[in-house]
């Protein structure tokens, strides 16, 4: 009877506030009472179609296609994803402005701190190493000396 809960904002608690106490998803009924129950199935059921799933859509935050003008001081578009050895970042800053470069694990650590001195306004492509990241997903942003930052950016360091 539950096949389309909505978790949408849960997790993007979970992403918005890396550092709190996350331990996954808990479902409650808004009213419970005694002697009613209601079955859930584990991916290990042996009737595959009570597995639970997850659908999950994927929209990249900050994007212009570096053809657009920024709404916000700031945006940036990475690639490749996964990276190797260098991320490649275009930048899209409507104003010249001092920039830090700042890498998270999915916990909300900051892993590395980059100042990247002052940028130009418009359009520029930076090159930065990443071969002293572990491996696994992690998180990325730009924030500006005003305070303005783009939002938190998933990638895959492998």
């Amino acid at each position: 009877d539950f096949t389309n809960l909505d978790v949408t904002g849960l997790v993007r608690d979970m992403l918005l506030e890396p550092l709190s106490e996350s331990y996954g998803l808990m479902l409650q009924l808004q009213s419970e009472s005694v002697f009613r129950s209601l079955n859930f199935a584990s991916g290990d059921h042996p009737d595959a179609s009570r597995h639970p799933m997850l659908t999950l859509t994927i929209s990249r935050a900050g994007s212009t296609g570096l053809g657009v003008e920024p709404v916000s001081d700031v945006l940036a578009d990475f690639g490749p994803n996964p990276v190797q050895n260098l991320l490649s970042i275009h930048v899209s800053m409507k104003e010249t402005a001092s920039v830090t470069f700042q890498v998270f694990d999915l916990f909300g650590r900051i892993l590395q701190t980059l100042d990247l001195g002052l940028l130009p306004a418009g359009k520029s492509e930076l090159s930065l190493p990443a071969t002293s990241w572990p491996e696994g997903p992690m998180l990325f942003r730009l924030q500006l000396s005003n305070g303005e930052s783009t939002p938190l950016q998933p990638f895959i360091k492998s």
